[in-house]
């Protein structure tokens, strides 16, 4: 079956910086090192880097090429690189800009190795990357590439409960769900994330996310029918960690920090969904009477 469409922002919707030091100009997004090939294959490294407008605290004075995301399964990714880490040069040169490295990165075919010497935490270290080709669907790519992967730290305001905090947890599931009072799917899989925050009874832990202004969110919860927590990810970090790009969009992690399911769109929040109750079920059913 056709994968359902997802819901995408509307033109007119802010889009949140993640990081309060990033010089406003367009970020490459992980397609950066998409030219044709020779052979007319897009290569491919999973890599979102962008320039810092400010001095990163640990890095070099005039290193200011900060990763954003390494993209699940990709190179970048494999390769144990992350958000926060300063690119300092690419294949010898010194990089000060996204550009110094993306130039270098141009410069492979696939199955070449780009070299680059990351900064972390006051560490330097040198990183090979494997260049491959671009996946032909990206959304079916993640599908496969998330699970069994680390999910990710986070501690984030709860709009419902009010005054309430969020963090990833080790005792309990963990059903991630990132929404948009203005996305259509949404409300109808809310009722269905409602009855499952109602039957887990704390065995689950239910999360809607959303990077809306807060004041947007406050007056649609105000009329809204559902009682699952809703949680405010103002700057998108944890939107821009999870890659979403359509809405809804769901994971769900295990109580071990662990992603077990990634997916968007109707059908593939249904399915992340199925796949929450049939844990539970397997998790009741094992303990002993």
């Amino acid at each position: 079956m056709p994968q359902p469409k997802a819901a995408e922002p509307p033109n007119n919707s802010k889009q949140e910086v993640p990081t309060s030091n990033v010089q406003v100009l367009k970020l490459p997004s992980p397609r950066t090192q998409d030219r044709p090939t020779k052979r007319g294959m897009k290569r491919w490294l999973g890599l979102s880097v962008a320039n810092m407008s400010e001095a990163i605290p640990g890095a070099p004075e005039e290193a200011r090429a900060q990763i954003q995301r390494a993209a699940r399964g990709s190179p970048a990714h494999r390769a144990g690189l992350r958000r926060g880490d300063v690119i300092t040069a690419a294949r010898g040169q010194p990089v000060k800009r996204f550009q110094d490295y993306l130039e270098q990165a141009r410069a492979l075919e696939i199955g070449e190795e780009l070299i680059l010497q990351i900064h972390r935490n006051g560490r330097s270290w040198p990183v090979s990357l494997e260049m491959m080709s671009r996946p032909t669907d990206l959304n079916n790519w993640k599908r496969k590439a998330f699970p069994g992967t680390r999910a990710f730290p986070f501690s984030l305001p709860g709009l419902r409960p009010a005054k309430s905090q969020f963090k990833d947890q080790s005792a309990h599931l963990q059903l991630l769900y990132f929404w948009a009072t203005w996305c259509g799917p949404c409300r109808q899989i809310a009722p269905l994330l409602d009855d499952l925050h109602k039957e887990a009874k704390g065995k689950v832990q239910v999360l809607a996310i959303s990077s809306e202004e807060r004041t947007v969110l406050e007056r649609y919860l105000r009329n809204s029918t559902t009682n699952y927590p809703v949680v405010h990810d103002r700057h998108g970090t944890l939107k821009q960690d999870y890659e979403v790009r359509k809405l809804p969009t769901a994971a769900l992690t295990s109580g071990q920090g662990e992603v077990l399911a990634w997916d968007y769109g109707l059908g593939g929040v249904h399915r992340v969904i199925r796949m929450t109750r049939a844990r539970l079920t397997s998790r009741s059913q094992s303990k002993p009477h």
